[in-house]
């Protein structure tokens, strides 16, 4: 007697089971994918309407306040956290209301050693660590005040101040703490950031751990950065736009002097220099004839390699030139290329400032691949000096990577992923209820 057939679903056994499974699980994939892409593209655009411009005054809390060389980050009755983007700020300040009697300035992004006020009112400097002040203002009038802050002539006459670049590859978050202890150890006066500093700043600069993440690189290289904006600053997808950047850490464009020495940042992130740009340009650099300038740009002028263009597009590159070239001696320093070189041109000396983090693009770069440059002015003499460093270990990268990289996504991609998986499962569950009630009915009936 030939034995009973087993039921169609067990003859699969598990091979069965998990093709069955299949379908919801791959169902699930396909919708979460569909609907993280249509969230990104939705938080994008409501990131693009509510990025905040740079705030440099005001007029709330009872106190009217007006920021020169820095961007009010935040504000409330008690005070305001201001961050400084050149050495030293100043302050319009005035009492709006009778009830105010006091308010608190906290400076961030400043050498506090040897920093002094200069002022008609009462006013205090409290040091809370080497980069970071509290500037106690006491009200007795309703006039509007300046508060200037000042370094004594002697510390402008002879002083260092470093530069890196390209250090928005995942490998930077292990190779800045060295360079930034480096600077710290040569005690410069500050340093500059040529480029590349972040990338995509469209969603790390709308995240906590985006902004306390290079604050942190500040405090371990113990003295001021101040950011040169590059093309991977910009922010990404619908919000392609500088403020995000600009709204921490202050305009594209500025300058200021210390002592006989005259720095510019310039914005060459979209790889051209506007009519508006290069007047303000021709503008600083006359006002300050005289004076030993530095430029520091990310897109290079020009491109030293002969097989590539990779700098600024025609005819801007030769238009910044006419401009520059008036003033022979200038130093411009540049980044954007991942490479190492310095020239002269037009009686200006260009230098490519290497890579601190991003792929390394020289074609011999040995052990030393990542560097950096010192440059050390005294009374108008410049020596400038690179340092270099070999690549991290896997261990460090791993450890910064889990520290800072991944967290920084999370933090802000967590909701697009999670409400996407949920939003998917909760639809292939719905499906299926719906699929068993109308398969029961149909048996029923």
């Amino acid at each position: 007697m030939p034995e009973p057939m087993a039921p169609a679903h067990e003859e699969g056994g598990m091979l069965c089971r998990v093709g069955r499974l299949w379908r919801p699980v791959g169902a699930v994939v396909l919708l979460s994918v569909l609907f993280c892409g249509g969230a990104s593209l939705l938080h994008e655009w409501w990131a693009s309407q509510t990025v905040r411009a740079p705030q440099t005054s005001l007029d709330r809390f009872g106190v009217k306040l007006a920021v020169n060389g820095g961007v009010i980050r935040s504000a409330s009755e008690r005070g305001a956290r201001i961050w400084a983007c050149v050495p030293e700020p100043s302050f319009t300040v005035q009492r709006a209301s009778q009830d105010t009697t006091s308010y608190a300035l906290r400076v961030l992004n400043v050498q506090t050693a040897a920093l002094r006020l200069r002022t008609d009112m009462q006013a205090r400097l409290q040091h809370l660590g080497r980069t970071e002040a509290i500037l106690e203002i006491a009200f007795d009038d309703d006039r509007p005040h300046e508060i200037a802050c000042e370094y004594p002539a002697e510390t402008k006459a002879r002083f260092s101040f470093g530069m890196f670049s390209d250090t928005s590859g995942r490998d930077a978050y292990a190779v800045l703490p060295p360079v930034m202890r480096d600077f710290a150890s040569r005690q410069v006066r500050f340093v500059f950031s040529v480029g590349d500093t972040v990338g995509q700043a469209g969603y790390r600069l709308r995240t906590r751990w985006g902004v306390r993440l290079f604050d942190a690189y500040i405090r371990m290289a113990q003295t001021p950065v101040y950011y040169v904006i590059g093309d991977n600053d910009l922010a990404g997808h619908l919000a392609d736009s500088a403020l995000p950047w600009t709204s921490q850490y202050g305009p594209n464009n500025r300058s200021f002097s210390f002592g006989s020495a005259h720095f510019v940042i310039l914005d060459s992130s979209w790889r051209t220099l506007s009519e508006h740009t290069l007047q303000w340009l021709a503008e600083d650099l006359e006002r300050a004839k005289g004076q030993q300038s530095f430029i520091f740009m990310h897109v290079p002028p020009f491109d030293p390699r002969p097989d590539r263009n990779d700098g600024l597009r025609d005819p801007a590159a030769d238009r910044f030139m006419d401009v520059v070239g008036r003033y022979p001696g200038t130093h411009i320093y540049s980044g954007h290329l991942q490479i190492r070189a310095d020239w002269e041109r037009a009686g200006c000396l260009l230098h490519i400032t290497g890579t601190a983090g991003e792929r390394v693009r020289d074609a011999n770069p040995g052990p030393n691949a990542y560097s950096r440059v010192v440059a050390e002015y005294d009374q108008g003499r410049v020596t400038n000096i690179r340092v270099s460093d070999g690549l991290p270990g896997p261990l460090s990268l791993l450890m910064w990577r889990l520290r800072f990289v991944y967290p920084i996504w999370l933090a802000a991609h967590a909701w697009e992923a999670v409400g996407s998986l949920a939003a998917s499962v909760l639809l292939v569950v719905s499906l299926r209820r719906r699929r068993c009630r109308d398969t029961l009915t149909a048996q029923l009936g």
